[in-house]
């Protein structure tokens, strides 16, 4: 990347040279968050440092490489919610705000306290941590195979203030199902991509997202 003279042109050289990658809406997106997320403090008239050029520039190669901005960032909205991402974990999709959205509201819970929740393969914790936050009289419970995705998800409860009860498990193993507590409430949104839709699949998605959260 050459040396533009203010943030403002950092952002317009950025979104000049993803538009033929991604098209022009989506490199917008795409910059908006490169600015929201890392250089909030920055104003367009503010110029790069030289170390926050070196970081630019990381920033821009990752990006053309075709990995998703989310983490590149290291962040990714989810139900008004910041959450971190990391390789580690699928990025947190508007279809599962609606899974969260449905659970809030559904009849049988909406207006009842104490609801028992566990969610299977947190990933992230996105799920498990927004029901955590919007009703705090719930107790949640999340699990997940992946070590390092309950990581990322204890990080992001920590991070929320929530308190989110989370446990390394595969959910063949029978005997960690009759260690766990009686649920009012599962939630999940598990891998469901068959292997054999595998070409199907964008290829930031087949390339950076961890594959056991996609493929059944």
């Amino acid at each position: 990347m050459s040396t533009p003279r203010s943030f403002g042109d950092v952002w317009a050289s950025m979104a000049e040279r993803l538009a033929p990658v991604v098209g022009p809406r989506e490199a917008e997106g795409i910059v908006r968050a490169v600015r929201e997320d890392v250089f909030q403090e920055k104003s367009d008239a503010d110029v790069p440092t030289a170390e926050e050029h070196a970081l630019l520039d990381e920033i821009m190669n990752r990006l053309l490489a075709g990995e998703p901005v989310q983490y590149v960032t290291g962040w990714a909205p989810f139900y008004g919610y910041m959450l971190e991402v990391t390789p580690d974990v699928l990025i947190p999709r508007p279809e599962t705000e609606e899974l969260v959205y449905e659970v809030l509201h559904h009849p049988a819970f909406a207006k009842k306290r104490g609801v028992r929740v566990l969610d299977v393969g947190t990933g992230s914790g996105c799920i498990a941590v927004a029901l955590a936050r919007e009703r705090p009289d719930w107790t949640v419970h999340a699990i997940d195979l992946s070590e390092k995705a309950l990581d990322v998800a204890r990080r992001n409860a920590g991070r929320l203030g929530v308190d989110v009860a989370f446990r390394q498990m595969d959910v063949r193993d029978e005997a960690g199902w009759t260690a766990l507590p009686e649920f009012d409430l599962i939630v999940s949104n598990p891998p469901y991509i068959a292997p054999s839709e595998r070409d199907q699949l964008d290829a930031h998605v087949l390339e950076h997202e961890p594959a056991t959260a996609l493929f059944v």
